[in-house]
């Protein structure tokens, strides 16, 4: 429910008179959903994570400014972990 809601807001978004700026951090904000979910599955692959960061090097002159503070609110390095690693992390923070 919460997928088709952030797609219905994208498509609103990317129609309507928003800043250039505005619609390429909302399409970042639903590709990362899109990883946080595939992740939850298993399913999250070294393609998707190539894929995110094409995207963020692709636009890196519309986020330039903000690109750390981007780069943390958005957790991508979080999302650029393969499954294995972030499971392994957990668990080992766990103990």
């Amino acid at each position: 429910r919460n997928r088709k809601s952030m797609e219905a807001v994208l498509s609103e978004v990317l129609k309507n008179d928003f800043e250039e700026e505005v619609k390429k951090l909302y399409l970042l904000k639903t590709k990362i959903s899109d990883l946080a979910i595939k992740e939850v599955f298993g399913k999250k692959s070294f393609s998707d994570i190539f894929s995110l960061w094409l995207y963020i090097f692709k636009n890196l002159i519309i986020f330039n400014k903000d690109i750390f503070k981007i780069t943390k609110s958005y957790t991508v390095l979080n999302r650029s972990l393969p499954t294995f690693m972030l499971r392994l992390l957990k668990k080992l923070i766990r103990g």
